[in-house]
Parts: structure tokens; sequence; C-alpha cells
């Protein structure tokens, strides 16, 4: 079992699997190496704290000490922010999701950006953590394949179009 966004990205690239049937952010960066099946859902970037912050532009993150997971798509976020003449800092560890979030919750100085979806099915663990803001920009999550398995990804989209679009609505809506 791999345990985070980067080890299943990795593994999916040494061809140590098919298909990362996870909620993967469509990203430039990654369309270079991965091939994705169709987009299944939308979300957003949120900015989730311990604690109150005002945060109301992505000018105002340069303020947040920022926490969060290597090889995510919000790596890729920030680091396109930074680019673009923001002073914005963060630290990238190699843990998932879920432990940053333990993270922020042990330590209410810090913030993170999580996909919507993850800190909406999160704050039934971690209530106490915040939402403080949403980057406008929507992401697409669909599931990576390897790019040897064309015909795979064609019966995957087959299967989203189909029976998997409702058996995954069903999912994502309990």
């Amino acid at each position: 079992a791999k345990d985070s966004t980067a080890d299943v990205i990795d593994a999916i690239r040494k061809g140590e699997g098919h298909i990362a049937a996870a909620g993967l952010s469509i990203t430039e960066d990654r369309k270079g190496f991965l091939t994705f099946t169709d987009s299944y859902q939308e979300v957003h970037q949120n900015v989730v704290c311990g604690k109150r912050q005002k945060v109301k532009s992505i000018e105002d993150l340069k303020k947040l000490d920022i926490l969060i997971s290597k090889g995510t798509s919000q790596n890729e976020v920030l680091a396109d922010l930074r680019e673009n003449q923001r002073d914005i800092a963060f630290v990238a560890e190699d843990i998932t999701s879920e432990s940053i979030l333990e993270k922020i919750w042990e330590d209410r100085d810090k913030c993170t950006l999580i996909d919507s979806n993850i800190s909406q099915v999160h704050r039934r663990y971690f209530p106490e953590l915040l939402v403080v803001y949403e980057i406008p920009e929507k992401h697409e999550l669909a599931w990576a394949v390897n790019p040897i398995s064309s015909e795979l990804t064609a019966k995957v989209n087959t299967w989203l179009k189909g029976p998997g679009k409702d058996r995954l609505k069903q999912l994502m809506n309990k």
C-alpha cells in the first residue's frame, strides 16, 4: 500500500500498478508523465488553519505558516503562486494529508492547503480546524493510469460515464 500522493504517483510512473483510483488533481505537470481518466469531480483548494486567520485574498497567504504534503497538487499551486512574484512560503513534508491535518490540529498556528473534498471529510475528525479561504480556481479530480495502458483508460472512461458515475456519486455523498 502506498500512503502518500507522491508514493502513488511514483508507483504508477514506475509501472508498479496500472491505475491509481485516487482523487488526483489533473495538473499540467502531471499530464507530462501520467494519463488521466475523464474527470469525475471538481474541487477547490481550501486553506485550513488551526485558528481563525484573516485571509481575504491569495496575497494574505504570505502571512501564514503553511505546511503541505509533498508531491500534491497543493505543492504545484503554491509553487506557481511563488513564481508569480508572490512571497508565499511553505514547507512540504512527505506525509499524508491526514497527517498534515493532525499536525495543524496539534499546532494551531499552522495552516495547510487541501482539496475541498478532503477537508470536508476530515472536518468530522478535526471539527476545530477552520476553512479560512477557498482559492477560486477549480481543479478536476480523476484517476491516473499508466501511460502504456491506453485500452484500460478507455474502459475506465466508459465505466465512469455509465455505471461508475452513479456509484461514485453515492460514495462521494457518504
